[in-house]
């Protein structure tokens, strides 16, 4: 007889729940490149009206994370800070601004 197996889908809810995996869904807009320096991760996106774009990645191994969205030619969106010396909550510093 054959064991059931866990889904994928409930392993990867446990690595987000636990802090392991990051997920960002985009609204609008779509990911052209993502960047990892020091404690920021910056995500070059374009505009785009198609509705969200979903993305998932380790989560690098830094107490305090500082997520920065730019366009193409570097203008920047928004940007938000998320640790646990920030309560485990994200706290923006800005207002996101439309194109």
């Amino acid at each position: 007889m054959t064991q059931p197996r866990a889904s994928l889908c409930q392993e990867r809810e446990r690595d987000v729940s636990t802090g392991n995996h990051v997920e960002v869904w985009l609204k609008y807009h779509c990911l052209l490149q993502l960047q990892y320096r020091d404690r920021q991760i910056r995500f070059v996106v374009q505009p785009d009206n198609r509705g969200f774009q979903a993305i998932d990645f380790l989560r690098p191994e830094a107490d305090e994370i500082h997520f920065i969205f730019v366009t193409p030619d570097g203008q920047e969106i928004t940007r938000f800070s998320y640790g646990p010396a920030l309560s485990g909550s994200p706290q923006s510093s800005g207002t996101p601004r439309s194109r």
